[in-house]
């Protein structure tokens, strides 16, 4: 990029922690926050657990119920995560009447609430239990709340969190998996470096774990189906899938002349995006992306960055912990880094936090950029003592004290997009 575009304000939420302190000292610590579904009956599903939040509502955002009306778990998250990255930019809200600020946005599927629709049914059963639809359509159906069809669009969330903090920039969402994220920071970025807007807050939700999410994720083949016990080992011998994770993240990214102008301070740069698109199997739309387009989402990350591979310390995998996800991933990833005395790592913080899917990109950007503040990197959970396909290229047992400059991160979609992202320490 013309001009470093600098990280001035961030946030997350995971199912370690409501912020990246206790997210992150839980990773440092080898703790998991994937555990049995709890939110609604699971028992007739092959995948029972995932990585939930908790704490994130209406009440702990002290949001207005009209508003709260039409929002959910992905809402909540993303009102609570791109507030505090603004608060702690430092950035004034409403600055210039909020048009030259830009927010991006990673939000997947939203699915109905049936306790919105069981009053109305219920009222319209007949004697054999079924439904009379004219008793529906005739009076029953004004039960149903008039904007409850806005609950289902992914935009609404983007629009309230725009509206609460008066953001009146560019901005777009961007649907449903991991390489949405990705083109939510990328269109961040672009929008500073063109002059578009000043400053542009990214942000990426994972959808909220329910009987549809899960019905999607097997769907995808992304869960796993057989182990209880850490169910998402990436890179593993062993792996069988992974399993859903709640939360998400934003960042404020702003030019590092008007950051250092206004006295934010900033440790890390987003400096190279990639994507490309290829199925791995192009007979099954859900297979994911092949090889060959995850290496070279990478490698256009690395040239737009103006890196070469030897100068990457880290790779934040997608890392999903499939069978051919992460074989097709690995493959890209050896390809590019495959010399012997490579000092590239790699890590995955899927086994610990879940497949956020829109929102996961976010937090591996966040927790890269504390990588790069701190020069850890954590383990990547569920790997013990076990075999890998990565070999003593990827970070497990103990965190790793590596100083890591420059990092590369990946997020996929199931149906054969791929995309990277290069962050990289400061000068």
């Amino acid at each position: 990029m013309s001009e470093p575009v600098v990280i001035t304000g961030r946030s997350l939420a995971t199912a370690l922690g409501r912020g990246l302190d206790e997210t992150w000292d839980s990773l440092l610590a080898g703790r998991s926050g994937i555990g049995d579904i709890e939110g609604f009956d699971a028992s007739g599903f092959p995948c029972q657990s995932a990585a939930c939040v908790s704490g994130i509502d209406e009440q702990s955002l002290d949001l207005p119920r009209r508003e709260s009306r039409i929002m959910d778990l992905h809402s909540f998250v993303l009102m609570k995560c791109a507030t505090e990255a603004m608060a702690e930019s430092g950035r004034p809200q409403h600055e210039d009447g909020g048009g030259d600020t830009g927010f991006f946005a990673a939000i997947g599927m939203v699915d109905y609430k049936q306790e919105d629709l069981i009053g109305a049914v219920s009222a319209s059963r007949d004697a054999q239990g079924g439904i009379d639809y004219d008793r529906f359509y005739d009076q029953n159906f004004r039960d149903i709340f008039p904007l409850w069809p806005l609950s289902m669009l992914n935009n609404i969330a983007l629009c309230q969190v725009a509206v609460r903090l008066g953001l009146r920039g560019e901005n777009t969402v961007f649907s449903p998996h991991g390489d949405s994220a990705l083109q939510a920071v990328a269109e961040a970025a672009a929008t500073v470096v063109e002059g578009g807007n000043s400053a542009a807050l990214a942000g990426g939700v994972g959808e909220k774990v329910s009987e549809s999410s899960l019905a999607r994720g097997l769907l995808h083949g992304m869960l796993n189906t057989r182990d209880r016990v850490d169910p998402c080992r990436p890179f593993s011998n062993d792996r069988a899938g992974g399993v859903l994770g709640e939360g998400g993240g934003a960042v404020l990214l702003e030019s590092r002349a008007r950051a250092e102008e206004r006295g934010a301070s900033a440790t890390a740069a987003v400096s190279g995006y990639g994507a490309a698109f290829g199925l791995a199997d192009p007979a099954n739309a859900t297979t994911g992306p092949s090889t060959d387009a995850i290496q070279r989402a990478m490698t256009l990350a690395i040239e737009r960055a103006g890196r070469s591979p030897d100068e990457v310390d880290l790779v934040i995998a997608h890392g999903d912990g499939t069978r051919e996800g992460d074989r097709q991933e690995w493959e890209a990833i050896s390809g590019i880094f495959s010399r012997q005395d490579s000092k590239t790592r790699l890590y995955s913080s899927k086994g610990a936090l879940g497949n956020l899917l829109g929102g996961a990109p976010i937090v591996d950007l966040i927790l890269a950029e504390r990588m790069i503040q701190t020069g850890l990197i954590p383990p990547t959970y569920g790997i013990g003592d076990g075999e890998t396909i990565a070999g003593s290229m990827l970070v497990r047992g103990q965190p790793l004290e590596a100083r890591p400059r420059v990092v590369l991160i990946n997020g996929f979609s199931y149906e054969g997009q791929a995309g990277s992202l290069l962050t990289e320490a400061l000068g």
